[in-house]
Protein backbone atom coordinates (compact mmCIF):
# COMPACT_ATOMS: atom_id res chain seq x y z
CA UNK A 1 0.00 0.00 0.00
CA UNK A 2 1.72 3.74 -0.87
CA UNK A 3 -0.06 6.78 -1.05
CA UNK A 4 1.08 8.95 -4.38
CA UNK A 5 1.53 12.41 -3.74
CA UNK A 6 1.56 13.66 -7.18
CA UNK A 7 -2.04 11.72 -8.01
CA UNK A 8 -3.49 12.22 -4.62
CA UNK A 9 -4.42 8.62 -5.09
CA UNK A 10 -4.08 5.18 -2.82
CA UNK A 11 -2.48 1.99 -4.21
CA UNK A 12 -3.30 -0.76 -2.54
CA UNK A 13 -2.58 -4.55 -3.70
CA UNK A 14 -4.24 -7.39 -2.36
CA UNK A 15 -4.46 -11.45 -3.43
CA UNK A 16 -7.36 -12.48 -4.85
CA UNK A 17 -8.93 -15.80 -4.17
CA UNK A 18 -7.29 -17.98 -7.21
CA UNK A 19 -3.65 -16.52 -6.25
CA UNK A 20 -3.26 -13.93 -8.27
CA UNK A 21 -3.23 -9.98 -7.54
CA UNK A 22 -6.04 -7.09 -7.25
CA UNK A 23 -4.65 -3.48 -7.14
CA UNK A 24 -7.01 -0.32 -6.40
CA UNK A 25 -6.41 3.02 -6.81
CA UNK A 26 -8.49 5.33 -4.83
CA UNK A 27 -8.75 8.56 -3.68
CA UNK A 28 -10.21 7.16 0.17
CA UNK A 29 -8.64 4.73 2.11
CA UNK A 30 -10.10 3.24 5.23
CA UNK A 31 -8.36 1.12 8.27
CA UNK A 32 -10.84 -0.19 9.66
CA UNK A 33 -8.77 -2.48 12.43
CA UNK A 34 -11.19 -1.46 15.81
CA UNK A 35 -13.02 -3.55 17.53
CA UNK A 36 -12.31 -6.71 16.36
CA UNK A 37 -8.25 -6.31 17.43
CA UNK A 38 -8.94 -7.57 20.58
CA UNK A 39 -10.25 -10.73 21.57
CA UNK A 40 -12.80 -10.26 23.93
CA UNK A 41 -15.01 -13.49 24.42
CA UNK A 42 -17.74 -12.84 26.60
CA UNK A 43 -19.24 -15.32 29.65
CA UNK A 44 -21.15 -18.00 28.03
CA UNK A 45 -23.26 -20.67 29.82
CA UNK A 46 -21.61 -23.63 28.96
CA UNK A 47 -18.99 -22.86 26.82
CA UNK A 48 -15.95 -24.49 28.47
CA UNK A 49 -18.05 -27.78 28.36
CA UNK A 50 -18.92 -27.00 24.52
CA UNK A 51 -16.39 -29.84 22.55
CA UNK A 52 -16.20 -27.90 19.64
CA UNK A 53 -13.74 -25.41 18.86
CA UNK A 54 -14.49 -21.51 19.42
CA UNK A 55 -12.81 -18.62 18.01
CA UNK A 56 -13.14 -14.44 17.45
CA UNK A 57 -13.10 -12.68 14.67
CA UNK A 58 -9.76 -11.35 15.06
CA UNK A 59 -8.34 -14.84 14.67
CA UNK A 60 -10.39 -15.90 11.97
CA UNK A 61 -8.11 -16.43 9.08
CA UNK A 62 -10.54 -18.64 6.23
CA UNK A 63 -13.59 -20.86 6.01
CA UNK A 64 -10.98 -23.62 4.70
CA UNK A 65 -10.93 -25.36 7.85
CA UNK A 66 -14.36 -25.41 7.96
CA UNK A 67 -15.11 -26.80 4.91
CA UNK A 68 -18.77 -29.36 5.01
CA UNK A 69 -18.76 -28.43 8.80
CA UNK A 70 -21.53 -26.59 11.26
CA UNK A 71 -20.70 -23.17 11.97
CA UNK A 72 -22.46 -21.05 14.12
CA UNK A 73 -21.55 -16.89 13.98
CA UNK A 74 -22.50 -15.00 16.61
CA UNK A 75 -23.45 -11.32 15.32
CA UNK A 76 -24.43 -10.03 12.15
CA UNK A 77 -22.86 -7.26 11.50
CA UNK A 78 -19.90 -6.17 9.16
CA UNK A 79 -17.48 -9.05 10.36
CA UNK A 80 -20.03 -11.69 10.78
CA UNK A 81 -21.74 -11.25 7.46
CA UNK A 82 -18.17 -11.01 5.97
CA UNK A 83 -17.00 -14.15 7.88
CA UNK A 84 -20.79 -16.16 6.96
CA UNK A 85 -20.09 -15.25 3.26
CA UNK A 86 -16.35 -16.62 3.30
CA UNK A 87 -17.52 -20.06 5.17
CA UNK A 88 -20.78 -20.29 2.61
CA UNK A 89 -17.55 -19.28 0.02
CA UNK A 90 -15.60 -22.62 1.25
CA UNK A 91 -18.65 -25.04 1.26
CA UNK A 92 -19.07 -24.46 5.00
CA UNK A 93 -22.32 -24.82 6.37
CA UNK A 94 -23.01 -21.30 8.85
CA UNK A 95 -25.96 -20.41 11.31
CA UNK A 96 -25.93 -16.92 12.22
CA UNK A 97 -27.86 -15.22 15.45
CA UNK A 98 -27.92 -11.97 16.68
CA UNK A 99 -29.73 -10.18 19.45
CA UNK A 100 -31.98 -7.74 17.65
CA UNK A 101 -33.55 -6.78 14.38
CA UNK A 102 -30.93 -6.91 11.02
CA UNK A 103 -31.79 -4.57 8.10
CA UNK A 104 -30.48 -6.42 4.88
CA UNK A 105 -30.55 -4.00 1.64
CA UNK A 106 -29.91 -5.86 -1.94
CA UNK A 107 -26.96 -5.17 -3.41
CA UNK A 108 -27.70 -3.67 -6.70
Amino acid sequence: MQYDEACKVWWVKTASPDGGEVEYICQWLVVATGENAESVVPEIEGLKEFGGEVIHVCDYKSGENFRGRKVLVVGCRNSGMEISLDLCNHDAKPSMVCRSSVHVLPNM
